[in-house]
This record gives structure tokens, C-alpha cells and sequence, in this order.
């Protein structure tokens, strides 16, 4: 698990061998990669305004995605909403997930997938939690994505 305490946020890690950097409660991330070039890459940051609404943020989301992924050759693919939970006793949380596409990953055999949620803690603090998987093997992303960024959750009290 990874925590801030001064943030007031907590997200459940797929696995154990992360890099983490955390020296600053409003923007956190961390790297797990494979000597094949796969990648999981996490990043917590906060935002100074955002929509009220949790799907209007997810969907601002997705369009900064569309305006900013062809500049580095890439686009999304269609977006998927998935309701997760962390566990049978946490709240539902809606986890928006989309396939990257771009030549570098058809040339190298990969598969690039992106998942967010968002995190509005008991304090006002809003974060963008962001989960990406750039891989070969071959699961269904969005679910796997969605119940690891649904465990992004405001610390309990």
C-alpha cells in the first residue's frame, strides 16, 4: 500500500517492486518495469479545480488524453467506464480506462493501457490517481485497472 498521510490518500499497489517517489503529499508516483521493456506506471497528483462531478472529471480526463497523446504520435482508443470496489465493504468507484495506440508499441509486440480515477478527500484535497500498464500479457486491462484504481481512497480517520 501506498499512503499519504498528509494528503489524506491511499492506493493498494499491484505487487512489490516499486520505485517510489513521495517526497511531495501532492504529487506521488512510482515504476515497476520488466527487463522487456513492460511497464506499470502509478502517479497521484493533486489538482487545484475539478469538475464536481466524478464522471465529468473522468471525462475532461479522456479529452486532455485526445489533445494531448497525438502530440507524441500516439491516440486513444475508446473509453470504458468501470465501477470497482477495493473491497466488499468499500465504496463503488468509477474508473475510467482506455487502449493507447501507437506504431513504437504494434513494432514492439506491446500493449499500452491507461486508468484513472479520482479522489476527493474528507479535507477538499482532489487527486487524479493515474495507473498504466504497458505490456505484453495478454488480461482484460480495463478490469485489472480498474480494481487496483478504485483502492484509491481518502485515508480513514
Amino acid at each position: 500500500m501506498l499512503a499519504s498521510k498528509l494528503g489524506g490518500w491511499g492506493i493498494l499497489l499491484p505487487g512489490d517492486a516499486w520505485e517510489l517517489e513521495c517526497s511531495d503529499p501532492d504529487n506521488a508516483s512510482g515504476k515497476m518495469q520488466s527487463n522487456k521493456g513492460e511497464s506499470l506506471i502509478l502517479s497521484i497528483k493533486r489538482v487545484d479545480q475539478a469538475p464536481l462531478s466524478e464522471r465529468k472529471h473522468l471525462d475532461t480526463i479522456y479529452q486532455r488524453a485526445k489533445e494531448t497523446l497525438p502530440k507524441a504520435g500516439a491516440k486513444p482508443g475508446e473509453p470504458q467506464l468501470v465501477v470497482g470496489r477495493a473491497t466488499p465493504k468499500s465504496p463503488e468507484k468509477t474508473v475510467l480506462v482506455y487502449q493507447v495506440f501507437a506504431p513504437q508499441f504494434e513494432k514492439d509486440n506491446l500493449r499500452a493501457f491507461h486508468g484513472w480515477s479520482v479522489l476527493r478527500t474528507d479535507e477538499g484535497g482532489i487527486y487524479e490517481c493515474h495507473l498504466s500498464a504497458t505490456i505484453r500479457k495478454q488480461l482484460d486491462w480495463a478490469q485489472v485497472l480498474g480494481k487496483y484504481l478504485s483502492s484509491c481512497l481518502p485515508l480513514a480517520k
